[in-house]
């Protein structure tokens, strides 16, 4: 939000720079991309990314032919082993995820996992296409490589519309659309292509128009090659125990030790489970929702061993181990700046959208349950108190342990868990992530969170955390779950919020010389949020018997604090008097809610304290509307 001339740098805890938001008048390339996953696992029966239709204007048929897109070694004798870049004849689909194939080359037939092969003339067997990864992505995955390294990708705001993102003067920030009109692909005005293909193989040797030529330095898939399983191993539910070897020990969750492993050909990851930890039912339940489970940012199961001794859990083995440990490292401040926590944090919503596309509830979101693969690909993981839900909640058996400082209140006071209360976790992993990995509600003991919860009380804006990812975090953590935002609506607001412009470009070393000036979207939001304030306190002196009351008490409490937040950030941009003294009379005026509020929901306010409570409201809306006039004025 805002005008990035009225914006200071935000530093981060490590003496860089967090994310950056969206410039609306940005000059370069404008677009609204989206994160999306890469390809699916074998057996996956996922959703496919967008770019499918696309790819298969009509379902693949007998004697199509397909390329390799990645190396595949068959490991049974059904299986076909190709190269990437193999030419193959379809001869029949056994299901969506085998195919039986012939080779142009060799002559000989097998099987083949659908997602290792594309089309023919398919764009996504190059492999600088990189499907419809977001801008920030992009940046990314461009950060480490050299001048010239470049990749395409498709946006998901325009389907079938692809843009160049290319490396230049050491940073990936320049992106150009690949315009397609009845004459064919262009960049430049004038040169014109049949296919993205050969325009790429142009600017290759001609920069005809771009900063630089499209070197040939690709870089790697935004997603490794994809993990796959026999026929056999992919049908297969329980793994003998003689064909696991257990490796060293990783740590311990909540239910045993995890180890690293070897099965077969595979590194893995093993979750032994502790004798009494959970009952053998609810230990299958665990590992028959998660076996059916496939996404690019969950972590895949790969099978049980129930017989002859513990209990396993076999998973796919993430080499980076868990995102909280990565960003309290060395390496990792080193390694996530700007674009990497963006990076993250889409990831991360992505999973938990699919997650909520298939009616399940994590219960246990949180940096530590994020893992870490390469590319800074991000897994969810631990679904060890996750559960199916048919209806709308799921509610805790008694003796179940909660992360309370990830926790939402509902939860903690009432054991009732929904996707909302996931949403609450999500905006506290933000928070880990906006403070690489700085523990929750810093100075405040858990048994007193909920209490604090209650009055009101959110977790300050980390240090260079821009208005527009506090803001995200504030509304994962509305009193009221249903005002929570889906993780669908979270994982397209990621999006679009930096999806027209560069992250790393926009942070200026020095503030400009306007800067204290606010902007046009910032005094909006400040106008929007003392009018709901105001429009709440209106309701409470008027339904003062309602049991929507306390509700609405806490609403207007977040509101005022989030009000707050903004009037802070114009604030630090310049001295105004008037406006600070607004705000301390907001900020007490608010203390005394807080404790009002405290006492009615202990139903202890006698009639004395509730008139108090009243003319409480009443100074709340006046200091309200003083706090927006004095910002107003400063503009």
């Amino acid at each position: 939000m805002g005008n990035k001339a009225t914006r200071q740098p935000a530093v981060g805890y490590n003496g860089e720079f967090f994310f950056q938001p969206r410039s609306d008048d940005s000059d370069e390339e404008v677009e609204s991309d989206a994160a999306a996953a890469g390809p699916s696992q074998p057996g996956s029966r996922q959703r496919q990314p967008s770019h499918r239709a696309d790819r298969y204007p009509r379902e693949p048929q007998v004697g199509d032919v397909f390329v390799g897109v990645y190396n595949f070694q068959g490991r049974t004798e059904p299986e076909l082993s190709f190269e990437r870049g193999e030419k193959l004849t379809l001869l029949r689909r056994l299901d969506e995820n085998w195919w039986l194939m012939r080779s142009q080359r060799s002559g000989k037939e097998g099987y083949a996992p659908s997602n290792y092969i594309a089309p023919f003339k398919d764009i996504n067997r190059n492999p600088w296409y990189h499907s419809n990864i977001s801008r920030n992505t992009a940046e990314y995955l461009l950060k480490s490589g050299v001048d010239g390294s470049f990749l395409v990708r498709e946006s998901l705001s325009s389907p079938g519309e692809y843009s160049i993102t290319l490396r230049c003067d050491g940073k990936a920030r320049t992106h150009y659309r690949i315009n397609h009109d009845a004459r064919g692909y262009f960049v430049a005005a004038g040169k014109f292509f049949a296919t993205v293909e050969q325009l790429v193989a142009h600017h290759a040797v001609v920069a005809d128009g771009l900063v630089a030529c499209l070197k040939q330095h690709p870089v790697e898939k935004a997603e490794a090659k994809p993990l796959v399983l026999s026929k056999e191993e992919d049908e297969q539910w329980e793994i003998a125990r003689s064909e696991i070897v257990l490796g060293h020990r990783l740590g311990e969750g909540q239910y045993g030790e995890v180890y690293v492993g070897e099965w077969g050909p595979h590194r893995v990851a093993i979750k032994t489970i502790k004798d009494g930890a959970m009952e053998a039912k609810d230990f299958m339940k665990e590992a028959d929702i998660m076996k059916r489970m496939r996404h690019p940012n969950l972590v895949r199961l790969l099978g049980v061993c129930t017989r002859g001794g513990p209990l396993f859990i076999v998973t796919e083995f993430m080499n980076n181990g868990n995102l909280l440990d990565f960003l309290q490292s060395e390496r990792g401040r080193a390694e996530i700046d700007p674009t990497s926590m963006m990076h993250c944090a889409l990831q991360i919503a992505e999973g938990m959208s699919f997650l909520e596309e298939k009616h399940f509830i994590h219960r246990d979101l949180a940096a530590r349950n994020c893992l870490v693969g390469d590319n800074l690909q991000i897994k969810l993981a631990d679904f060890g108190l996750a559960r199916f839900v048919s209806s709308d909640f799921y509610e805790a058996a008694i003796g179940s342990k909660f992360p309370i400082k990830w926790t939402a209140p509902e939860s903690l006071s009432l054991a009732i868990f929904t996707i909302k209360s996931d949403v609450w976790a999500f905006g506290v992993t933000l928070w880990e992530i906006a403070t690489y990995g700085s523990a929750p509600y810093p100075g405040i003991h858990h048994s007193k969170v909920l209490d604090k919860l209650m009055m009101g009380y959110r977790m300050q804006r980390p240090e260079g955390c821009p208005m527009e990812i506090y803001n995200i975090m504030l509304q994962c953590w509305d009193v009221n779950p249903d005002l929570r935002p889906s993780f669908h609506k979270l994982k397209r607001q990621l999006q679009s919020l930096y999806g027209n412009s560069s992250i790393e470009a926009e942070f200026p070393t020095s503030a400009p010389a306007d800067a204290v000036r606010v902007g046009v979207s910032e005094g909006a939001e400040i106008r929007d949020l003392t009018k709901r304030i105001m429009t709440q306190a209106c309701f409470l002196l008027e339904n003062q018997e309602t049991s929507e009351f306390l509700n609405r008490l806490n609403l207007l409490i977040v509101d005022t604090q989030q009000l707050m937040g903004a009037c802070g950030a114009v604030l630090q941009k310049g001295q105004n008097v008037e406006a600070d003294q607004a705000m301390d009379s907001l900020r007490r005026r608010l203390q005394a809610i807080n404790v009002a509020a405290m006492h009615l929901s202990q139903h202890v306010l006698n009639e004395e304290g509730f008139n108090q409570l009243l003319i409480g409201l009443q100074k709340v809306a006046g200091a309200a509307k003083a706090v927006a006039q004095a910002v107003k004025a400063s503009s």
